[in-house]
């Protein structure tokens, strides 16, 4: 097994990226928006990346770039991140595990986290997709060609007509 032994000079700032991640952004790309200014200084931006690049190898947080043709696009864009284990966010929130009954915002969160991070531990390349005010949760990169992702956790309301799913690929509905 080989370990890196690496510095970390802000440990705050750290801190701040992982709480971030775990706690209030399950599944968002609002890490700049949750870390307060007073921190950032020159070189934050890259001393971030490097810290989320820690997190990542030590298989915590991963960040997902924006789906763009354009590279330099992918790389202005703030990544999206994903607690690579729910079991990290119920532990570092304030008020553990959402309750889907009174905080169903949270929980589709929750539950987007838990979907993203699934196909991550299973080695699925994706990335995020957004032009506001649209945005898909995931765009996933296969062999036999790219899909988009949208995850909901609502109960399926039965308003998609047949016409759609046959038009869409040939996929059969079930009659129900």
């Amino acid at each position: 097994m080989f370990w890196r032994c690496v510095q970390v000079r802000r440990p705050g700032l750290l801190r701040q990226v992982f709480a971030a991640a775990a706690t209030g952004c399950p599944a968002l790309d609002c890490l700049t928006a949750k870390t307060p200014r007073a921190t950032w200084h020159k070189g934050a931006l890259e001393t971030v990346a490097h810290y989320l690049a820690l997190l990542q190898d030590a298989y915590l947080v991963a960040p997902l770039e924006r789906f763009s043709q354009l590279t330099h696009r992918r790389r202005a864009s703030p990544p999206k991140l994903v607690s690579l284990n729910n079991a990290l966010l119920s532990s570092m929130h304030p008020d553990g595990p959402p309750d889907p009954e009174r905080e169903p915002a949270r929980f589709g969160l929750w539950v987007e986290n838990a979907c993203l991070a699934f196909a991550i531990n299973q080695g699925q390349r994706m990335t995020y997709w957004r032009e506001e005010p649209l945005e898909l949760d995931a765009v996933f990169e296969w062999s036999w060609g790219d899909w988009a992702i949208e995850i909901k956790q609502a109960a399926l309301i039965h308003t998609i007509s047949k016409d759609f799913w046959s038009s869409a690929g040939g996929i059969r509905s079930s009659g129900r």
